[in-house]
């Protein structure tokens, strides 16, 4: 791996008094020169000189040789930073994720917790900013499926450890947690099938997202399994206001929901792909004189925030294990930084919850 080999080579250059104690290291931009390899690969290779005792970190100096030989540091001083960006975070989707990255940190490594906002920009900030800082492992849920960012593949190709949540890249080398997100849509598509209903929409957000793809194909996949004829002008993946970074407007949103509905009178139920777009179909519908499940019947993702909804009503919904995928995702990322990067790929299954908002027809 070039990272081992950069530090190997300045591992023998301070044991063998070559570079002595009490110098400083070349600049990075020098060693990435002289090993012909990125940024990321030199830093990872000083971090394990750092783990190893032999050198410090002082600002405004640079790299400082302290020691010979490897040294005993301390467990709180070797407990890894790990940096975890997040394009957003609520209630029903991303704050059980992050604390199960938090949980099971606990005395093993250092969080850094940024957040996005699905901007790609920020997303590159937020990498330079996490490996500059000294961060030896990343944790991320990317802004896109469909772009994948050069910062991204710069880590991937330097066998940084990395660990995306929530996004499926098949063609890449990365490690990666996620639901199963297509069965998940085969279970909630069921479950109104199983109601009766057989004219089910389904509301979604761009299917450039790979969660949302996988969603939309569990509900194609249902249909067939149950032998349902499927009318695929019953998706409606316009939804843009629940998307981090997207310029779209919660009241565009609920009129074109309500517009579909309108478009649609024989839709009986619905699939929502997010908890967020359960409550702009909520307001639709409110909008024109309906509810929830007297006039539609719904399956949503995600559990349901206690405030929100505005009555008693308990979703049927689709519940991912989003505090195991943060917890997974930690151990998979600190795996990487003991033993060098993988591309092991965790599907983690989900569970349908019953609640009131299916009816029987």
């Amino acid at each position: 791996m070039l990272y081992q080999r950069v530090y190997d080579d300045l591992r023998a250059a301070i044991e063998s008094g070559e570079i002595p104690i009490g110098s400083t290291l070349p600049r990075e931009s020098v060693l990435r020169d002289k090993y012909e390899v990125s940024s990321i690969t030199i830093r990872r290779a000083l971090s394990m000189l750092r783990d190893d005792g032999f050198v410090r970190r002082r600002p405004r100096v640079g790299t400082t040789v302290i020691a010979q030989s490897p040294q005993q540091v301390s467990p709180a001083s070797k407990d890894p930073v790990v940096a975890l960006i997040m394009t957003s975070f609520n209630d029903a989707f991303g704050t059980r994720i992050v604390e199960g990255v938090l949980d099971r940190a606990q005395d093993r490594a250092h969080i850094m917790l940024m957040r996005t906002g699905g901007d790609t920009k920020k997303e590159r900030e937020a990498i330079k900013r996490a490996l500059g800082t000294g961060a030896r492992g990343l944790i991320l849920l990317p802004s896109s499926s469909q772009m994948i960012d050069s910062s991204v593949l710069k880590l991937v190709s330097a066998e940084y450890p990395l660990t995306i949540i929530d996004r499926r890249y098949d063609s890449i080398p990365v490690a990666a947690v996620t639901s199963d997100h297509m069965n998940a849509g085969i279970q909630a598509t069921t479950c109104l099938i199983e109601a009766g209903h057989r004219h089910i929409a389904l509301f979604g957000a761009s299917r450039s997202l790979t969660s949302n793809a996988d969603r939309h194909r569990g509900w194609v996949a249902a249909h067939a399994i149950n032998d349902v004829a499927l009318d695929e002008s019953l998706a409606c993946d316009q939804i843009t206001s629940t998307t981090p970074g997207n310029a779209g407007t919660r009241k565009d949103d609920i009129k074109r929901i309500g517009s579909f509905l309108r478009n649609h009178p024989e839709v009986t139920s619905a699939v929502a792909c997010e908890f967020a777009i359960a409550v702009l179909l909520e307001e639709a519908l409110a909008n024109l004189g309906k509810s929830i499940p007297r006039d539609l019947s719904l399956v949503c993702f995600d559990e349901q925030p206690f405030e929100t909804l505005g009555s008693t009503l308990q979703l049927t919904h689709i519940a991912q294990q989003q505090e195991e995928i943060g917890a997974r995702a930690l151990d998979v990322t600190l795996q990487q930084i003991d033993s060098g990067a993988t591309a092991d790929k965790i599907v983690l299954p989900t569970t349908l919850v019953p609640g009131d908002s299916v009816r029987p027809i």
